[in-house]
């Protein structure tokens, strides 16, 4: 175990904080460009997408950059609005106490 901890641990101090944990899993990790505003919300929408606890899930389609529909509707959505949607709904839903 102390041979593990030696390869990654780079600061040298006996224990491996989460930034080298991260970087052991993903070299590439510090290199990364930083996310672009669309990369953000769409890391975002996936996410609240994901909390979704509902025994019929809504599906979110991906139309264009930083556009989305929900489900079958013909509405299209920017990702802000989406944002603002979900984000409103799963509160909604929280303090109602299903969550």
């Amino acid at each position: 175990m102390n041979a593990v901890a030696d390869l990654f641990d780079r600061s040298g101090e006996g224990l491996i904080d989460w930034k080298e944990f991260i970087a052991a899993l993903r070299p590439d990790w510090e290199e990364r460009k930083p996310e672009s505003e669309a990369e953000k919300i769409h890391d975002e929408v996936k996410r609240l997408v994901m909390l979704c606890t509902c025994r019929q899930k809504f599906r979110v389609f991906q139309v264009g950059e930083g556009k989305y529909r929900v489900s079958k509707t013909k509405v299209v959505y920017s990702g802000y609005e989406l944002l603002l949607h979900l984000h409103w709904l799963y509160r909604s839903i929280q303090d109602l106490g299903f969550l």
